[in-house]
């Protein structure tokens, strides 16, 4: 068979054909050469013997053509016959008459929810004298404007073929093309996929998505490692098909992960952004979060609201309308102008922690939501409330299943440097938190202060979650000593405080200061200094002020005077200047973009530049105007890839940026620029780093093209490395796919090798031992290594070349017996070396 072809290249040409609707002769001249067809199933294309007329292979007919439909389009090819698995496909003869289209068209009405305007042409082919015909479907792409997937509307006829009479599919499934097989919608991973552009992935595409915009918090404000819940995301995403529900609520107790499991949510909808939403809004009315894991307080950015109207003029500044405007008229008035200006910022928006709000507010923002939300204006609340919304709009978080459990155990008692408990143990501390992650904490602070797992958990078993929390926390604040009772008092009347200030409100000297910090510290009542201001600064989580606003009198006996005096300290401080400035540049930025979109431009810009020249060194508005410029009508390129550069030279590190900025460096054709952004990208290690290996990867193939010789092969040789790296991310969720590509280089590598004289055959060895330690442990590679041993002993005519091959059979021989489970073919290939 000729196999003289780039699946990649394959790939790509059949998609261009799903796009413009190729008839079955186009399709069969990619995919059928030499006498036999391209030796690959693939995410586009599927081989088919025959369709018979039962309800069975009408059902997977069904799933087939729905699972293409939600993927990106593809063929299906009947009149093609598996020989050897994955390996070889042939033509044969079949009865075309058995594909009544009529037939499929009125099943697919039947049983999806969506109109799949298929189409179904035939050829014929031939090997010899015989002559074959071909049947193909094609599947057209699902419009990127229909969001929502096409999913069953009932549940198939049984399968008589089955003993057990399985359903080939149920009611409410999706289905989707993975590689070379049609999968049902599961893991959040698989919304993601369906929400997606669905833009094919191949080596050869250089441009990337620009990530969305957002204002999320720092992740380790949040969580340090998130741990499970893989149901309740995969509901989040399946609810963004939801027609009818624009608002859902994450509702449980303290404690059980709430907010945690909102901001991954946005993690993983920044990764995958569905088509139609341009940003993520979160708003808060939190501001301290413990992170046990982190050993940490964290004080949060200034809250975001604090009642219903501060919430309506919070969404209303994100909105770019004019809040100080607006916080003078009526509640209506705000709400009218909200309902005209949502719609322009197609927004997922977080709404966090709403139950520390009175119940008549909690309830009225959750339904001003409700009343604003649209197809894509979407609100995520949390609250410790359920409210008496149903269960299609609530979602309640419980503890963690106990799988997740025992990793979050695991992972928190190395933390703490705590010694393992026992099974027994855990499943009591288990049962005592109902599996939440932040009452576990609490009992591995008693730990830390002395308790047993046993005594930690006998205290803590059958209570309340915030009681427990509330119990701990209280008897290790009346546990401390009488000047640390006094400096965590002066700490919560400040609410955040310098060690300068606390000093002079304690009237403690330098050294015993100290100290008290310290113990504040070792029993987690008090965040980590931070640098702020050339000064360390304090602060006590919320929970530890409600502890303490009920036992004041208890820590200090002049608690009255001290509140007095410090708050006759704080008078006359005055923060608006710096607020006023982050409220301008966030206007300025909202207003461009605003105008940007009702083609504005000249406005947009302006607006940018005219702030600008009062801070001309901030990153964020660099940003924005380096943006406008690229979304321009006519981008000037080359200016905003400057200005790109001078955001980043000035601290700015969103991953927007570096997304514009490769995506300039590719429109202008830098090669090395694309290469140049991308090691950057790596080096911020809150990047994902699979994404930025893989473009990196992109770059150094494109730049190979461009080159001879060894400086090809290294090109080649770096992608493949950087690859490797994708491949090795747990967070990369398209492994098979890179690991083909991978392949794909690999297979290039060898025949430039083979193909070029310039390089010798020991170098050539080299390269393909390299391409070994990638992980490319195929036959393939190894006997093509092999090869060269071969060659290279060949050529060999003095001693020292002669050395040199028994040095390499020796090596190749070590990396055989270094694989886990080499098969026969591998030893067979193993050198008899004569010393």
């Amino acid at each position: 068979m000729n196999t003289e072809y780039s699946i990649s290249e394959i790939k790509s040409s059949i998609y261009e054909c799903i796009k413009k609707g190729a008839s079955a002769p186009e399709i069969m001249s990619l995919l059928f050469l030499g006498n036999q067809f391209v030796s690959k199933e693939s995410a586009l294309w599927d081989y088919k013997y025959e369709l018979e007329n039962d309800d069975a292979s009408l059902s997977k007919v069904i799933k087939q053509i729905s699972s293409f439909y939600n993927s990106h389009g593809g063929y299906l090819i009947y009149g093609v016959q598996e020989i050897v698995k994955d390996k070889k496909f042939i033509p044969v003869s079949i009865d075309l008459e058995k594909i009544n289209i009529a037939q499929i068209r009125s099943l697919l009405s039947n049983y999806l929810d969506k109109t799949v305007d298929f189409s179904y042409t035939e050829t014929t082919i031939s090997i010899g004298s015989n002559e074959f015909n071909i049947g193909v479907i094609h599947i057209p792409k699902r419009d990127k404007e229909d969001r929502s997937p096409a999913k069953m509307i009932k549940n198939s006829k049984n399968n008589q073929s089955t003993p057990d009479k399985k359903l080939i599919f149920n009611e409410n499934d999706v289905y989707f093309r993975k590689l070379d097989e049609c999968k049902k919608a599961v893991y959040s991973e698989d919304w993601q996929f369906l929400f997606s552009s669905r833009e094919l992935t191949l080596l050869k595409t250089k441009q990337i998505n620009i990530t969305i915009d957002h204002n999320l918090p720092d992740k380790k404000m949040i969580f340090s490692d998130f741990v499970g819940r893989k149901d309740t995301l995969s509901q989040l995403w399946e609810w963004l098909s939801d027609p009818f529900e624009y608002t859902k609520i994450l509702a449980g107790d303290g404690g059980k992960g709430k907010t945690s499991i909102a901001y991954r949510f946005c993690q993983d909808f920044l990764e995958s952004t569905p088509i139609g939403f341009e940003r993520i809004v979160w708003l808060s009315a939190k501001d301290k979060q413990f992170s046990g894991i982190d050993d940490s307080f964290y004080e949060l950015r200034q809250v975001d609201f604090s009642d219903y109207n501060s919430f309506l003029l919070a969404l209303a500044e994100y909105c770019a309308l004019d809040t100080d405007e607006l916080e003078s008229t009526s509640i209506q008035n705000i709400k009218i102008k909200l309902r005209s200006a949502l719609p322009i910022f197609p927004s997922l928006i977080i709404v966090d922690n709403v139950d520390s709000l009175e119940q008549k507010e909690q309830l009225q923002i959750v339904d001003a939501c409700r009343q604003f939300g649209q197809n894509n204006i979407r609100f995520l609340i949390t609250t410790r409330n359920r409210f008496s919304y149903s269960d299609d709009s609530c979602i309640e978080i419980r503890g963690l299943e106990k799988d997740d459990y025992e990793e979050f155990l695991d992972s928190n008692v190395i933390k703490y440097n705590l010694q393992k408990p026992t099974n027994r143990q855990a499943q009591n501390i288990y049962s005592a938190t109902d599996g939440s992650p932040l009452l576990t904490q609490s009992i591995l602070r008693l730990c830390r202060l002395g308790d047993s797992f046993d005594s930690a958990v006998t205290e803590w078993k059958g209570q309340a979650g915030e009681d427990a929390r509330s119990a701990a926390l209280q008897r290790e604040i009346m546990g401390l000593s009488f000047d640390s009772k006094r400096v965590i008092l002066c700490i919560f009347y400040f609410d955040s405080c310098s060690k300068t200030e606390l000093q002079q409100a304690c009237g403690f000297g330098k050294l015993r200061l100290n100290d008290v910090l310290m113990e504040l510290h070792s029993l987690f009542l008090v965040n980590a200094p931070k640098f702020i201001d050339n000064e360390d600064r304090f602060s006590i989580s919320t929970t530890t002020k409600l502890i303490i606003k009920g036992i004041q009198e208890k820590l200090a006996t002049d608690h009255a005077k001290l509140k007095s005096n410090i708050q006759k300290s704080r008078l006359g401080l005055n923060t608006t200047g710096k607020k006023g400035n982050t409220k301008r540049i966030g206007l300025a930025i909202s207003q461009a973009i605003a105008l940007m979109k009702e083609d504005r431009e000249p406005e947009a810009i302006k607006t940018i530049t005219t702030e600008l020249q009062r801070q001309p060194q901030n990153s964020d508005l660099l940003l924005a105007h380096a943006r406008c410029i690229i979304q321009s009508r006519k981008p000037d390129y080359e200016e905003a890839r400057k200005i790109l550069r001078s955001a980043y030279d000035n601290g700015q590190d969103k991953e927007m940026l570096f997304d514009f900025w490769y995506n300039c460096e590719n429109i202008l054709g830098s090669t090395a620029g694309e290469i140049e952004v991308s090691k950057i990208a790596l080096s911020i290690d809150k990047f994902k780093i699979y994404k930025w290996s893989y473009y990196l990867a992109k770059s150094l193939v494109f730049r190979s093209s461009l080159r001879t010789g060894v400086d090809k092969i290294t090109d080649l040789t770096d992608a493949s490395i950087y690859l490797s790296k994708a491949i090795k991310d747990p967070q990369n969720k398209n492994k098979d796919e890179h690991k083909s590509e991978s392949n794909e280089i690999h297979n290039l590598i060898w025949k430039n090798l083979e193909n070029d004289m310039s390089i010798s055959w020991v170098q050539s060895y080299n390269f393909m031992m390299e391409l070994v330690d990638h992980g490319d442990i195929r036959a393939f590679i190894f006997k093509n290594a092999h090869r060269c041993i071969l060659e290279a002993e060949s050529e060999a005519k003095t001693q020292r070349a002669k050395l040199q091959v028994i040095k390499l059979k020796d090596r190749f021989n070590k990396s055989i017996k270094s694989l886990r489970k080499p098969n026969a073919s591998l030893k067979d290939l193993s050198f008899e070396i004569n010393e």
